[in-house]
């Protein structure tokens, strides 16, 4: 499952944060415009970089303590844990 995403994850932010940043970083020079362009690519990398680390060693860990339970989506010990009780599952289809 990764073979593509980790090449480009690695390609995409590597080149286009340094097309935006590393080339201001290296003249000593601050643009502006460039860096304000250079957002929704930084904000890309950072949501490749999750799905690329979800899709390496990521997990799912569902737990169940009578009615009690929780799941977690993750990478380590950084994602999101939801809690719900057992009593009130309907369904076990996505919203």
């Amino acid at each position: 499952m990764a073979i593509i995403p980790v090449p480009f994850t690695a390609l995409w932010a590597v080149g286009s944060l340094w097309a935006i940043y590393g080339s201001q970083i290296a003249k000593g020079t601050f643009d502006p415009t460039s860096s304000l362009a250079g957002i929704p690519f930084l904000l890309g990398s950072l949501v490749l970089l999750w799905m690329t680390l979800m899709a390496v060693c990521g997990k799912v860990v569902v737990r169940a303590s009578g009615d009690e339970g929780s799941v977690f989506v993750g990478v380590g010990r950084f994602g999101w844990t939801r809690r719900f009780r057992g009593s009130e599952i309907r369904t076990a289809a996505p919203r």
